[in-house]
């Protein structure tokens, strides 16, 4: 894969974390409570449903928040021309790998040593 292929990657990714991002922002709302004088006229189960509502959405940021963090550090290494290196082994991390998740890090035998 050539730079212009990886960098191409890399801002389409960015785009679509930013709008996930985005849009788990605008769903989030006001914390439960927040928005009307009294709660007592809430059924527990109501602010149960919109506290887990909420607790996805921030779950959401949080996750495109830093997947966005490492598609930066992707350009970073893109610039420095050490993109597509496992981090770990120091083999080349296949083409296909990249175009799934272009900001990856390391071969697909070496993330998943990671997680177990």
């Amino acid at each position: 894969m050539d730079d212009h292929e990886a960098r191409g990657l890399l801002e389409g990714r960015r785009t679509e974390l930013e709008r996930i991002r985005d849009f788990a922002r605008e769903q989030l709302g006001p914390a439960p409570g927040e928005q009307e004088l009294a709660t007592y006229d809430q059924h527990p189960a109501d602010l149960a449903t919109d506290t887990i509502q909420r607790e996805q959405h921030l779950s959401e940021i949080d996750m495109a928040s830093e997947s966005l963090r490492e598609v930066e550090e992707a350009m970073r290494r893109l610039d420095a021309g050490t993109y597509g290196v496992c981090e770990v082994g120091g083999e080349r991390i296949p083409d296909a790998r990249l175009r799934a998740l272009p900001e990856a890090r390391t071969c697909v035998r070496h993330a998943a040593e990671a997680v177990v």
